[in-house]
């Protein structure tokens, strides 16, 4: 599956006309994980209808029209209710001693009416899922949301509560809670029990939905503006909620200027499919990518020539969102080499990083070179990043570690694939600044030239200063 950020991107490229898409950026939106006592009473099998039938006969009333008026209805529901019964055998019609005809209840009918008056009352615990940002009762599950320690490792971004306070019991109501119970798409038939009170709250722990904030820029002038997605869906009530709440100011997302491609070779320039073209192939491409898994793929020939397109071009341009894909990709498909030249990194994306690292490594005959500039910036790299990376070295010895002594100019290869891009490849997320940069780059698919360039990396940087 595609990651998420990917996904959104392609689906929403173009949210806003006269914006250009700058960076999708990972959040997580606040949730409690509430454990409550509620008091709830066991539902009827029985329509409605049909329930009062029968406690209405039980309790002397035996004609269908004295039925039909004590319910306030027409006398054709309540025949129809009154025939149901009978199928169930637990009705008959029988003629009344005094004129006309009669309901009776047969044995089991008596059994049934008896049970329908012995209402159940119980007092259970339950857990329930709240939305802090939009301050309700949501249908989530527990396994849909992360903890705070993974957020805050992955360096995710976390999205404003719309009160700082805990959940209150006037803020958890029975209503709420059974039209949640209702309204779940995967359930055919009635929820068991309905909730009658909300006792108490015994616990809440703060818990977090993953999701995705895309960051827009105005072309040619200087205005942001943002859109949130869930489950690859775009979620306008997330967006009110924090567009109400001041929350895209207080998150202080800072969007800085692109570092700017390295140059390339005009014979490269003049055969790159253009940045809007590119998009345009994602954006054909984006429903046809599940993005959950329970999704299913709407693949049509559109969306087939399109990733064809994308999958084939010689040289096309790389847009900011999709550095992550090929970044995974490059770890997931490279059997022969893997390159790559970055300037920091980050805790934040080593550990996915080191995983699939860890994967590729075991090939057989595959060879990896990761180059990391050697600032005296400290900032740049987290320690134990770094020395992550060096462990990784010590274990593999067709892992090469390079430590550079200066400015080097970011790259990605793999196999016969160049990524020419100052992406931040193993820094895109986890800057404690919230800083990012919207670098596009350019995919050469040129075995002569991946080649050439290749060697020219390994010239450049593999040296005894080894990390």
């Amino acid at each position: 599956m595609a990651d998420a950020t990917v996904i959104a991107a392609r689906r929403y490229a173009d949210a806003y006309p006269g914006f250009r898409l700058a960076f999708p950026v990972e959040v997580a939106v606040p949730m409690s994980r509430l454990t409550l006592e509620l008091l709830v009473q066991e539902r009827r099998p029985l329509p409605v209808v049909e329930e009062y039938a029968l406690r209405l006969t039980h309790a002397g009333v035996t004609k269908i029209g004295d039925i039909a008026r004590y319910l306030g209805l027409d006398d054709a529901p309540v025949t129809d209710a009154i025939v149901a019964q009978m199928q169930e055998e637990n009705l008959e019609h029988r003629p009344d001693p005094h004129g006309g005809r009669m309901l009776v209840l047969t044995p089991n009918g008596i059994d049934a009416a008896t049970d329908l008056q012995a209402v159940t009352i119980l007092r259970v615990e339950a857990e329930r899922i709240f939305d802090r940002l939009a301050w309700k009762a949501v249908d989530y599950t527990a396994r849909e949301l992360i903890h705070a320690d993974d957020v805050k490792a992955d360096g995710i971004v976390t999205l404003p509560s719309t009160r700082t306070g805990d959940v209150d019991l006037a803020d958890i109501t029975p209503r709420a809670l059974n039209k949640l119970l209702n309204s779940r798409s995967d359930r055919r038939e009635p929820p068991p029990l309905q909730i009658l009170s909300v006792e108490t709250i015994l616990r809440e722990t703060r818990w977090y939905l993953p999701a995705v904030l895309l960051v827009y820029q105005a072309i040619g002038a200087n205005d942001t503006r943002f859109a949130v997605t869930v489950n690859g869906a775009r979620s306008t009530p997330y967006e009110q909620a924090l567009d109400a709440t001041g929350g895209y100011d207080r998150l202080k997302i800072n969007i800085q200027p692109s570092a700017g491609e390295p140059a390339l070779p005009i014979e490269l320039t003049t055969q790159r499919v253009a940045h809007d073209r590119v998009v345009g192939w994602h954006r054909q491409t984006a429903w046809a990518t599940p993005a959950t898994p329970g999704d299913v793929s709407a693949e049509t020939e559109d969306s087939k020539a399109a990733r064809h397109e994308l999958d084939t071009a010689p040289v096309r341009a790389v847009p900011a969102f999709e550095h992550r894909h090929l970044l995974a990709e490059a770890l997931t498909t490279a059997r022969r080499r893997l390159l790559l030249v970055t300037s920091s990194v980050r805790d934040a994306v080593a550990g996915d990083f080191f995983d699939h690292l860890e994967t590729a490594l075991r090939r057989k005959g595959m060879r990896v070179t990761i180059v990391y500039t050697n600032s005296d910036n400290r900032s740049d790299h987290d320690r134990d990043a770094i020395g992550r990376l060096r462990k990784l070295a010590e274990r593999h010895t067709n892992l090469t570690l390079v430590a550079h002594p200066g400015p080097a100019s970011a790259a990605l290869i793999y196999d016969n694939t160049w990524i020419n891009s100052n992406f931040g490849w193993l820094s895109y997320r986890g800057d404690p600044t919230h800083t990012y940069r919207s670098e596009e780059g350019t995919l050469i698919r040129i075995p002569a030239i991946v080649d050439a360039h290749h060697d020219t990396c390994l010239a450049t940087f593999v040296s005894p200063n080894t990390a």
